[in-house]
Order: structure tokens, then sequence, then C-alpha cells
């Protein structure tokens, strides 16, 4: 440190009236050996003078402690002093100073060897004052992280009993709400179907407009409940070993009306080497469903394709798409739960949000991955992964 001894910055140490003044002395000396280019240089390079001082200061004490006090403004940040001297014995200086950065810095205790020499200290006092010194900073230490180790099971205690809390919520209104929307599509189909009369035209598109809101609303209620019973950790997954080829081909069987009603081909192609793969028949066929539903919905004129092929230990399952595109900073929001590509498109198209990341979540619990690369206008492929099967 140059110049002058900024008080703010040091912890004076009373020694007393009579060693009052080279108190200051020692103080100042301490903090040029340790920091000899100025106290504006950053922590590293303090530290590399350690060694260094060791030599010329005696027994250097180094702790670990966490800086804390994000109120304070940036310059008090540079430059704390925590609980003032560790010790302090006639003769014997020990000097705190805190060089933080946010994250861990270190304490340094020096105790002055050489003054307490000069002022004649006894050996056995000295020893005892270090002792002092290391027993106060060691307990301070335990104390401290003893009440953030407090502070941090019992914030997690309280985060966990929310989570499961609003888990249970959902999952019993999710059911709540099955019940009548279950019953109103079951309606629906009767009227449409014509088993109790004929319906005018107006009646039936009522009606098939009343349907699709059901269903509609029914998806909302089930993605919901299988995110809750995700994020509780009660969704059970049966792994066992899945025809893809034939899991592909009822997707195509079940959208391909879909489809045809916006002149879309879809099709779907799995090459020998990737018809076997292990994994939740149900669950997969849930995934390829979303994402063929998705790239309907997205793809304005064009194709879909179902492709899988061999990847090392893993089937990759891709559904590519000639569709409207997806810009590279919205690939990655598109799988965080109840968002889309942007607002424009939720207005556009509908949805809730919740399909691509249920998706993604029931690929990694049978052992896969997700993920997209597209360009706004030139379409999409959305891909997955699974574990091939034994011996394929």
């Amino acid at each position: 440190m140059t110049g002058d001894v900024n008080p703010r910055h040091v912890q004076r140490v009373d020694l007393g009236m009579a060693v009052g003044v080279r108190a200051e002395e020692i103080h100042e000396r301490a903090l040029k050996i340790v920091y000899p280019q100025g106290e504006d240089r950053g922590a590293s390079d303090a530290y590399l003078q350690l060694r260094w001082a060791r030599t010329l200061v005696g027994t250097l004490l180094i702790a670990r402690w966490l800086i804390t006090g994000m109120g304070a403004d940036q310059d008090e940040m540079e430059w704390v002093s925590h609980s003032g001297a560790m010790a302090a014995r006639e003769g014997v200086s020990i000097v705190t100073t805190t060089r933080a950065f946010h994250v861990w810095r270190d304490i340094l205790i020096d105790v002055l060897h050489e003054e307490a020499a000069r002022l004649g200290t006894p050996a056995d006092l000295l020893r005892e004052a270090v002792g002092v010194a290391r027993h106060s900073c060691d307990a301070s230490l335990v104390r401290i992280a003893g009440a953030y180790d407090a502070q941090l099971r019992a914030s997690n205690a309280q985060l966990e009993k929310a989570s499961q809390f609003k888990s249970e919520f959902l999952a019993k209104m999710s059911h709540e709400l099955r019940t009548p929307l279950t019953a109103i599509i079951g309606f629906c189909d009767v009227l449409i179907s014509g088993i109790d009369g004929d319906l005018n035209p107006e009646q039936t598109t009522d009606t098939r407009q009343v349907l699709q809101s059901a269903l509609s609303m029914l998806e909302l209620v089930n993605g919901i409940l299988d995110l809750s019973k995700i994020e509780s950790g009660h969704l059970e997954i049966a792994i066992e070993e899945i025809d893809l080829a034939a899991s592909a081909e009822q997707v195509v069987a079940t959208l391909q009306q879909l489809a045809k009603a916006k002149a879309l081909s879809l099709t779907s192609d799995v090459t020998a080497g990737a018809r076997s793969v292990r994994g939740d028949p149900g669950r997969v066929r849930q995934v390829l469903t979303n994402l063929v539903s998705n790239a309907i919905k997205f793809t304005p004129r064009g194709s879909i394709a179902i492709r899988a092929k061999p990847v090392g230990a893993m089937v990759e399952v891709s559904v590519i798409d000639t569709g409207i595109g997806i810009s590279e900073d919205a690939q990655e929001r598109i799988f965080q739960e109840f968002r889309q590509a942007d607002d424009k498109t939720s207005q556009l198209y509908g949805g809730t949000g919740l399909g691509l990341s249920i998706a993604r979540k029931l690929v990694e619990l049978q052992g896969g991955r997700m993920g997209v690369t597209s360009k706004p206008g030139e379409g999409s492929n959305f891909w997955f992964t699974l574990p091939q099967s034994v011996g394929v």
C-alpha cells in the first residue's frame, strides 16, 4: 500500500497507550508486505505475495471466509474489516483484512513475531496469543458456517414442502377435471355420430367446436398431471424392448387425417438397425405424437417425416418438417414449461407450451436426450435419442 493507511481498510489493534503510535506503524508495514504493489491490485497479486510475506512477517494463519454484505457499495465490497482483532496481547499485533470480490477470499492473521521480540514479549505469551487467535478464528468460522447451514436446511425444507404441495394440488385438480371432460367428449361423439338423431349443419359445427375445445382442455389437464408426476418423482416408466418402426407407423396412422386436411405429406422411415430400442412404449408414442402434432401445426405446406437411425449405442429419432422454423435464440426457450418461441406464435397457433417440456423430460427418464436444429423459414428437425436394444 502506498501513502497513509486508510483507517476504514485496517482494523486497529489497541496495544495500550505506551505503544499506541507503534501500532499504526506495525499495521502499515504489515499491509505493505502483503500488498506491496498497492491495495488496488487484484487478490491474485496479493496471494502471490503470501510466501514472501511468510519469511518477513512470521507465522501466517490463512482461513476461508464467506464474504457477505451484498448491500454494501462496490468500494465497501473491495475492502472489508471483519470482526476486529482476533487476539491482542502487549507486543503482539494481529491484523485482519479481507479482499472481497463477491466470492471466497482470504483472511490474513499476521502475528508479528519480530515486533514481539523487539518488545521483549515472552515466547509462551506469544504462543498463547497465537493460540487464542487460531481458536477465535476457528470458532467464528464454525459458528458462521453452522448458521448458514441451518438457514440453508430450513430454506430447502420450505421449498420441498411448497413443491410437494403444488404437485399434490395439481394432481388432484387434474383428476377432478378429467372426469367431466371425458363425459363432455363422449356426449359430443354421440351427437356427431347421429345415434340420437341427425344434427343440422349448424348444430354439427357447434358440437365439433365443443368437442375440439374439450379435447384441448383434456390435453392441457393431462400435461399438467404428467408434469406434476415428473416433478414429484411419481411418474412410472416401464422400460422394455420396443419396435420403433411399428410405433412410428401407429403415430402416422393416427395423425394422417390432420396432415391431409392441410395437404401435407406425412411419412415414416426407420432403418433396419434402428427398429429395436429400449423405452416405455406408451411414453415413446406420446413423445412422437407431440412432435408430429407440432410439426403439422407449424407447417403450412410441404412435408413431415419421421426418421430413425443408429448412432453408436443409441438410436436417433427425428421429426423433420418444412414449416416456419425457429430462431436460434428461441430453440432452448421452447423446451421450458409454459413457454413458446414468442408471443406472436402463441397468439397465432395457440397451445400451452407444456408439450415439449414434458416430451424432453420423458425422453430423459428413458435414458435419452432431446434437441432441435432449425432456421426460420427453412423448417425444423426435432430429434431425440433412445438406447438400442442389447444385441441389435
